[in-house]
């Protein structure tokens, strides 16, 4: 190939990296990760299959999936930052990669009036815990 023929390759190679990173610049990638261990139960079987997805770079908010509970409690949000817990909508997918939309709520979050005599939670320097409707989650830190 002659000079006069990489060039336009090359331009053509980093527009089209652009347009990509312009598409996905209101998502955000959910990243699996290994540092919260996850268990729970929905009665009296206790489970430890759950996972636990990172937003990106933000260490303290982490989106807990629990595969074997009923699908309106499946998804949870626990951000450490802020001492929240949130009932969380499904996340979007595409293959094995799980997303959220930069403006997507976090979901209901469980300290509502309304919805304090249904859940009980608490937050500890190594995790947090909250259980109601026959749902029980502990979320320890491993750091």
């Amino acid at each position: 190939m002659t000079l006069k023929s990489k060039i336009p390759l090359f331009l053509i190679a980093v527009l089209v990296l652009i347009g990509i990173a312009w598409i996905h610049r209101p998502m955000k990638l959910l990243v699996p990760t290994s540092t919260v261990k996850v268990i729970y139960a929905e009665g009296e079987d206790f489970k430890n299959n759950g996972a636990a997805y990172r937003r990106g770079f933000r260490g303290g908010i982490f989106y807990l999936h629990l595969p074997d509970v009923r699908p309106p409690f499946r998804w949870w949000v626990v951000d450490f930052n802020t001492m929240m817990i949130y009932s969380a909508p499904r996340p979007h997918s595409f293959l094995s990669l799980r997303y959220i939309f930069r403006k997507d709520p976090h979901g209901v979050q469980i300290d509502d009036r309304i919805k304090m005599a249904e859940w009980s939670w608490q937050f500890s320097e190594r995790g947090a815990s909250f259980t109601g409707r026959s749902i029980t989650c502990s979320v320890k830190r491993s750091r």
